[in-house]
């Protein structure tokens, strides 16, 4: 059963992810912060080692993108679906992790 609930789970990122990609080939140059939590922003650009904060909804996919593998040289063309996925995935981790963290120490004082 626990199996049912987690392809559930997976199925409404995944959709997500998915409306997300669309939106971001269509219409790149719009603000990744009117799409994305603030803290994924944050997490990414740090990770990173970006400049600016404020990214496009296509710069910011094509960072997750590099987080999933994605090189980004003249000829390679868009990420894929497992590319995105892979680097949303790691990016997600990341993000529960700083969550985490930040709560620990939060009770702790």
């Amino acid at each position: 059963m626990p199996s049912v609930t987690l392809l559930g789970f997976f199925a409404v990122v995944a959709v997500r992810l998915l409306q997300l990609r669309q939106i971001s080939r269509s219409h790149p140059q719009l603000p990744a912060q009117h799409f994305v939590p603030p803290i994924m922003l944050n997490i990414l650009v740090a990770r990173l080692g970006l400049l600016s904060k404020n990214l496009s909804l296509g710069e910011f996919w094509k960072y997750v993108a590099r987080l999933g593998g994605f090189l980004g040289r003249k000829n390679d063309g868009l990420p894929g679906c497992q590319t995105l996925w892979r680097g949303f995935s790691r990016l997600m981790d990341m993000c529960w992790a700083a969550d985490f963290t930040t709560q620990s120490f939060e009770k702790c004082w």
